[in-house]
């Protein structure tokens, strides 16, 4: 705002000169650049015919032009010459406020201090009360304007007084919404009462003037008055308080105030408290045993909560005689308490209602003594279920412990972890809790009910060749305990724990594998001794078992060829073919078997209660405080490749030899079987034999009819 600008400006004349003096240069600079071959009649021609389709559409261009400035230009220099008050939203603020009010009459003088110039909103509303004048410092106020039935005053900067003075019509009571709350509230009465003012003259949002009805008075009877008609105003306010009562582990009441009346005026009321109620919300306000209420205008429900007196053996809840309000009462009680009601009876309510209700009537008393029943001995907390899972590193153990509990009271609960355990994490039915660790202890604070325990451990114990689950006692025996132990990467040799749990099937198989060997060892057409049917099945049990007898009965086919190598012709084919596409078979098996042996993991054959070489579990139905630990004995998987390893090196040593001798055998009594070649027929005689042969014939006296031979082609 406080840069100045020079303008230096041409007049319009003077801007056309400069237009055709710019015009007239450029076309001197285009002269200057064209050869002097172009201005020949038919050059200049040629040019006129190419710029014509330009210059025609020139012509027909129109010139479009912006608006300048624009508007998004305009706002910008706006906000820039008139910023907008940093003060704002709280430019204004009332500092205190008079309420003078008689029986006819309202006047309410508002002290108001403004940082900059801004609208501020009056109490009234046409509904309500409006007041007839209105003077700012003295004088008559010249700004003011009603939007939403609010008034607004606009007001300069600086310390102000204004004055509202008006009637009041014959009603009940009036409400006043201070929409610009002033920080102090002080009154004249006469003939009224006001309600939304608390003892440090600090007021809520809305104020309420309640008419004072004297039950008799002394001196003369004004009898106009009397026949004066009342105006019609709208609805007194009226509202629907409900109680509810809960005992449980601390007794509260919640009370919920709905409107009845429709909505457009503030409400404002008192409402008695029960005895020994504490209310806890801040935003009410308590006077005298009575929460001070103050429903806005639009506002159709209020909601607090009170702590009640611990000690007391009954509760009594009076409806009161008073025609603001109605009351329902419920209670809700858990079953560590037992409560007796006396006073008016239960109304049934809804079918999906589970808490007893009543609707009294004014001045109707319900009193509630509750009792809490005297515990019996026994056992309080039971452990449904236990979930133990153990992931061992290098040097530590991340354990897991799910346990869900039942607790018919409140209380601390201890479970002991093994030394040196740190609590990392505990959670309770899904909500995280401060770790309460002293040493081995680990404090469990449950709630009466069904809850679920998660306690997330760091156990200082690594894997190792032979590793025992760490033992927790829980502090109870329980019930359905499942432990799991997942190895990582190891070679599981061993597992024993529980009654129900895995178990390594491989050493059965290994039983099995070693009296095979011993039987296939006596075959005497197979040149395999014992130990090495026995390595061979070793080798092939991680794969499946036909893939091994693919292997065995290979090598057992090749003894029998060599050991019988006669047989009929087709079927001598026939078993050469099959042994040639068997060798292959046995080929690719042997080097799946190889490359699952070198890359992939042992297949130890690891079943029971759905267990596998990476997940061992264990259960128990029933277990003491402290459940079983089950063991694994495992070691590196370098060991297991280190194994397969040596397995495939003599493997291979074993091979050269098999295939020696299984060629060899292949060969005995030849590879291939041919069939006998068929005799050739004999040539038909020619014709100088057939003619020897009957003169020949002649000679002996006998006749002999020769067949007719076919003509030569000579002949023919």
């Amino acid at each position: 705002r406080t840069q100045q600008l020079k303008l230096f400006l041409l007049s319009p004349r003077a801007n056309l000169a400069l237009a055709f003096l710019r015009a007239a240069l450029l076309f001197a600079l285009i002269l200057r650049f064209i050869p002097r071959e172009l201005f020949r009649p038919r050059a200049i021609a040629t040019a006129a015919a190419m710029l014509l389709p330009f210059l025609l559409t020139i012509a027909t261009t129109q010139v479009a032009r912006a608006d300048m400035p624009s508007k998004e230009l305009l706002d910008e220099l706006r906000s820039r010459l008139s910023p907008t008050p940093t003060c704002l939203p709280t430019c204004a603020s009332s500092a205190r406020m008079r309420i003078e009010a008689h029986p006819h009459t309202l006047r309410a003088r508002i002290e108001i201090d403004v940082a900059a110039s801004t609208a501020v909103p009056l109490p009234g509303s046409p509904a309500q009360w409006m007041p007839d004048t209105i003077t700012v410092d003295g004088k008559p106020a010249m700004a003011l304007v009603r939007i939403n039935d609010t008034l607004w005053l606009q007001l300069s900067p600086g310390p102000h007084q204004v004055l509202l003075d008006g009637p009041i019509a014959d009603r009940e009571s009036v409400q006043l919404a201070l929409k610009l709350k002033p920080h102090r509230v002080e009154s004249s009465l006469e003939g009224w009462t006001l309600d939304g003012v608390h003892e440090d003259a600090i007021a809520d949002d809305n104020v309420q003037l309640t008419r004072v009805h004297l039950a008799a008075h002394t001196g003369p009877t004004n009898s106009a008055s009397k026949t004066e008609p009342i105006q019609p105003t709208t609805l007194p306010p009226f509202v629907r308080v409900e109680r509810t009562i809960s005992f449980g582990l601390t007794r509260q009441a919640t009370t919920r105030i709905f409107r009845i009346t429709p909505p457009g005026t503030a409400i404002v009321l008192e409402i008695p408290l029960l005895q020994g109620e504490a209310v806890l919300n801040a935003d009410v306000h308590v006077n005298s045993g009575k929460a001070q209420i103050n429903m806005a205008p639009t506002a159709t429900e209020v909601e607090w909560k009170s702590a009640l007196d611990e000690k007391a053996t009954s509760i009594v809840l009076t409806a009161p005689s008073a025609l603001t309000w109605v009351e329902v009462w419920r209670y809700d009680a858990s079953p560590i308490w037992h409560v007796e009601t006396a006073g008016p009876r239960v109304v049934h309510p809804e079918a999906s209602a589970t808490l007893p209700e009543w609707h009294p009537w004014p001045g109707e008393k319900l009193t509630l003594s509750v009792t809490r029943p005297s515990g019996v001995s026994g056992q309080t907390i039971t452990i449904d279920s236990s979930i133990l899972t153990f992931t061992p590193g290098v040097r530590t153990t991340e354990a897991l412990l799910v346990l869900k509990i039942r607790a018919s009271r409140g209380g601390d609960h201890i479970v002991k972890i093994p030394d040196g355990s740190r609590l990392e994490s505990l959670t309770i039915s899904g909500k995280k809790v401060p770790p309460l660790q002293e040493g081995r202890n680990v404090t469990l604070p449950l709630v009466p009910g069904q809850q679920e325990v998660t306690l997330a451990l760091g156990i200082p114990s690594g894997i190792a060749n032979f590793y025992r689950a760490p033992s927790i006692d829980l502090g109870l025996p329980n019930v359905n305990v499942a432990t799991t132990i997942v190895p990582g990467n190891r070679w599981v040799l061993f597992a024993y724990g529980p009654t129900l749990g895995p178990a390594v099937l491989f050493w059965s198989l290994f039983l099995v594998l070693l009296v095979m060997a011993v039987g296939l060892g006596h075959v005497k057409f197979a040149p395999v001794p014992t130990h090495e049917w026995f390595l061979l099945g070793v080798g092939l049990s991680q794969l499946h078992i036909a893939a091994a007898a693919v292997v065995i009965g290979w090598l057992l086919v090749l003894g029998w060829r060599n050991a019988k190598p006669e047989l009929g012709l087709w079927s001598f084919n026939l078993r050469q073919l099959t042994i040639i596409g068997w060798t292959l078979v046995a080929v690719v098996v042997l080097i799946v078997g190889v490359s699952h042996g070198l890359l992939g993991n042992p297949e130890m054959q690891i079943r029971g209660n759905q267990s596998s070489a990476y997940s061992l579990q264990w259960f128990q139905d029933r277990a003491a405080n402290t459940p079983d630990a089950p063991w694994v004995i495992s070691v590196p998987m370098i060991a297991y490749r280190a194994v397969m390893l040596a397995w495939a090196l003599w493997l291979a040593f074993a091979l050269l030899r098999w295939f020696a001798w299984g060629w060899r055998a292949l060969g005995t009594g030849g590879f291939w079987k041919h069939p006998p070649p068929r005799p050739r027929p004999a040539p038909p005689p020619s014709r100088e034999q057939q003619e020897a042969a009957k003169g020949a014939a002649q000679t002996q006296g006998v006749i002999v009819s020769a067949p007719a031979a076919k003509p030569t082609p000579k002949e023919q």
